[in-house]
């Protein structure tokens, strides 16, 4: 909050922030107590915006329970290891909970770390023993990616990615892969202006575009429109620097 406070001091008409739905929930109490315009990259859990907050993430909980429901096939019982945020055990349980077929393991938090040097971070060998043959990843796309290089090419495998694991995986690897999907989010190639801008991105920075940068570009566009039609002058007056942070919030809206 110290940080929003300094930057909104600053003069800034719209910041965005908040990369988890923790963070999110401050930023938004923030917004709306203080009337400055804040659009959050992750989904708030408790907090509902108002007029000054905005949201463009989406809830782990719908992601999850999707890719549930696309790893139930007929009658075919499945076990399925959750590797994901801390924070979702819980949500890993009530997604699967609607689905007999489907037998969730413990989760595996994403921050496990090795517990030898040279060791791996995931326990495959009791995922080995127990039959475990796929996999649902909830988390930064360095999880998913070390999930991948652990398990190694599994033709049998299946593994379910979330939007933030989404596009660490090479399709060749496993048998199948299962993402959630938002506008260019995972980026498979094909044709369009969405290709042109992902070109661009690529060329600038050596990787297709995560979750999180592909919601940043669009937050940045929205910014950009809500903030184009304010006065170019500056003002040090209470009750019009309110007035133009009031109007930003309204431009948001209707962008």
């Amino acid at each position: 909050e110290a940080v929003l406070d300094d930057i909104s001091g600053e003069g800034a008409g719209v910041i965005v922030c908040a990369l988890q739905g923790t963070t999110a929930d401050r930023a938004v109490k923030w917004s709306e107590k203080n009337h400055v315009a804040v659009i959050t990259l992750a989904a708030p859990t408790k907090e509902n915006p108002v007029h000054y907050a905005f949201n463009l993430g989406s809830l782990p909980q719908q992601q999850l329970k999707a890719l549930a429901d696309a790893l139930v096939t007929g009658t075919m019982k499945r076990k399925v290891a959750p590797v994901v945020d801390s924070d979702l055990a819980d949500d890993v349980s009530a997604a699967f909970a609607a689905h007999p077929t489907l037998t969730p393991f413990q989760p595996v938090p994403c921050e496990i770390g090795a517990t030898a040097v040279g060791e791996g971070r995931f326990p495959l060998t009791a995922w080995e023993r127990s039959g475990v043959r796929t996999w649902l990843v909830a988390g930064p796309g360095d999880c998913a990616r070390d999930l991948l290089h652990e398990v190694g090419p599994q033709r049998d495998a299946v593994i379910a990615m979330s939007l933030e694991a989404a596009g660490a995986s090479d399709q060749g690897v496993l048998a199948r892969v299962l993402n959630v999907s938002a506008g260019v989010i995972p980026f498979v190639g094909g044709a369009g202006s969405a290709e042109s801008d992902i070109g661009k991105f690529s060329k600038s920075f050596g990787a297709n575009p995560t979750w999180a940068a592909a919601l940043g570009r669009d937050a940045a566009i929205l910014s950009r429109r809500a903030v184009a039609s304010l006065p170019l002058d500056t003002t040090v007056d209470a009750n019009e620097a309110a007035r133009r942070r009031s109007q930003i919030a309204s431009n948001l809206t209707a962008a």
